[in-house]
């Protein structure tokens, strides 16, 4: 929800900040709340780092897709197998920037960011 209050808001910086975080509270957690319960809406993190906030959900998602490779390679029990950090550096980390990070993760997981499998995951 705070990912998609920062993306509107930038969509329509005329628009009353609290009439979309009520809007948004409705739409994705079936919420009405009063203006009064909306919280702070003024956040120095959408001026200093705008559109920052997606990061922290892309790495859930990328954290969760590699584990699950890591799982399916290397069985159930795969962090108590020495060989998965070597795995990890031959196929992840060896190469550095030289590869971007999603042709990486299409690597070690075979499969491109896997949102939908994410979502389905935790029941979304």
């Amino acid at each position: 929800m705070i990912l998609m209050y920062e993306v509107e808001l930038y969509k329509d910086l005329d628009q009353n900040p609290i009439d979309l975080k009520r809007e948004l509270m409705q739409k994705y957690r079936l919420l009405d709340i009063t203006p009064e319960e909306t919280g702070p809406v003024a956040d120095m993190v959408y001026v200093s780092y705008p559109l920052y906030l997606q990061n922290y959900v892309i790495g859930e998602v990328v954290s969760w897709q590699v584990h699950n490779a890591l799982q399916d390679t290397f069985g159930e029990n795969y962090m108590h197998n020495p060989k998965v950090g070597q795995y990890l550096i031959d196929n992840l980390y060896i190469d550095g920037t030289l590869i971007n990070w999603q042709e990486r993760l299409k690597i070690v997981t075979g499969k491109e960011l896997d949102l939908d499998g994410y979502l389905t995951h935790f029941g979304m």
